[in-house]
């Protein structure tokens, strides 16, 4: 029988394991795995009945995918709020900036800016000729102010009620348009990236336990994944009781609760640099 293994071949095998570079290495893959890893000549004498792909002319190093940015969104006029830049020129050089530091794919949040009437067609065109790969969650957020301000991806820069973040049509549409698990659905209020005296309600509850089920059964209806941005016991709890698939920051989770998301399968992504507004 044909083994389904094969080996890569690289000049040069760059690790951030204590192997370091490894000169005249190469990768060996296994249904679809990296089975092992070393000197060239060792493991073709070990896997001599795999594939050789040869790659001796370039040198292979590891690549990082994150599944948990905002950088074509909401970070082009946070960072940069006074230039004239086109903002998707500065989502792109951001994207690239990521590139640069060995991220290869990156899964990016839709929320509605309330600046910037961008569909989500809009941010998949901007990406097409990048040269990374890009996945998009489309979300419904809700931001901490003193009132409380709800938007959504297919709603663009429309605030929109409470009402509408549990209306069928418009969970469906959001949900029909995500690529991928990412903050779906914010559980808490966020603070975004404004100031603590800017957002009070940051944190704040936004869904029933009902409703959170119903909107997570819509999702599932559509054959897709649903993640949330949660954080708190509480919080995370509801989300588990709900049945969603990922939870984003998680941030309180404690060791009962990681245990019980094990249990469900349920993966979580904990993202540095969230504060704690929302715990």
């Amino acid at each position: 029988m044909k083994s389904a293994g094969y080996i890569i071949k690289g000049k040069k095998i760059v690790t951030v394991s204590r192997l370091g570079t490894i000169e005249n290495g190469a990768l060996v893959v296994l249904n679809g795995k990296i089975l092992d890893l070393g000197n060239w000549r060792k493991l073709q004498k070990r896997y001599p009945s795999f594939f050789v792909i040869d790659y001796s002319a370039y040198v292979i190093t590891p690549s990082l995918v994150d599944c948990h940015t905002h950088l074509l969104e909401f970070a082009p006029s946070s960072l940069y709020p006074d230039l004239p830049n086109d903002h998707f020129d500065v989502g792109k050089a951001l994207l690239l900036d990521a590139l640069s530091a060995g991220i290869t794919a990156v899964g990016e949040q839709i929320c509605g800016h309330p600046h910037f009437d961008f569909s989500i067609n809009d941010y998949r065109k901007a990406v097409l000729n990048m040269p990374l790969d890009v996945s998009f969650a489309t979300t419904s957020i809700s931001i901490g102010f003193e009132k409380l301000a709800h938007f959504t991806a297919v709603t663009h820069s429309k605030i929109v009620e409470k009402a509408d973040l549990i209306d069928p049509n418009l969970v469906q549409m959001i949900a029909q348009a995500s690529d991928y698990p990412g903050e779906n659905i914010f559980i808490n209020a966020t603070p975004a990236n404004f100031t603590v005296d800017e957002v009070p309600r940051a944190g704040e509850v936004i869904y029933t336990l009902e409703e959170l089920k119903r909107i997570v059964e819509i999702y599932h209806q559509c054959g897709k994944r649903v993640g949330v941005h949660v954080a708190g016991e509480y919080r995370i709890k509801m989300a588990l009781d709900a049945e969603v698939d990922v939870l984003h920051h998680a941030h309180g989770i404690t060791d009962r609760l990681i245990e019980r998301a094990s249990k469900q399968h349920v993966e979580i992504v904990a993202p540095y640099g969230w504060n704690s507004f929302a715990s």
